[in-house]
């Protein structure tokens, strides 16, 4: 069975999903499971693009937000928003060689989870943000778990 055709034949059961975990370094096209669909009661999802094949930001979601539950968020190597994520309540966050990510993106989902108690970035640099003004009023952050 190739990954294609096993990310097909769970598509229709995503919705009974809590944990997602992809290393799609050979995937040709999208991922159909995590970017056209919300699993309501998703918790955990990593995805990995070692090779990205693609030349356009990853949506996820279908371009909405995540799912309420997700606590536990790792990326690594390929382009996204996460702005359009509406990240809240995270217990782990991992950015890795992950680039469309603003400092007031990363800004805002930290404050929006005080409850994290891992962050790990690697390689992923912040993009500036033009707005510092906004970023301001979300300082300071407190993270007791952290």
């Amino acid at each position: 069975m190739t990954l294609e055709e096993f990310i097909e034949s769970i598509y229709c059961r995503i919705d009974q999903c809590e944990s997602l975990v992809f290393n799609v370094d050979h995937l040709i096209g999208h991922c159909p499971v995590v970017e056209d669909t919300v699993p309501q009661i998703l918790k955990k999802l990593h995805i990995s693009r070692r090779y990205d094949l693609h030349e356009h930001m990853t949506v996820l979601f279908g371009g909405g937000p995540a799912p309420p539950g997700l606590e536990d968020i790792s990326f690594a190597d390929f382009d996204i928003r996460l702005s359009q994520l509406c990240l809240s309540g995270l217990r782990s966050l991992e950015l890795i060689c992950l680039s469309g990510t603003s400092e007031a993106d990363f800004v805002h989902i930290i404050h929006q989870s005080p409850t994290l108690e891992t962050i790990r970035l690697r390689q992923a640099p912040l993009n500036r943000s033009e707005d510092l003004a906004s970023l301001q009023l979300l300082l300071p952050i407190q993270l007791p778990s952290l």
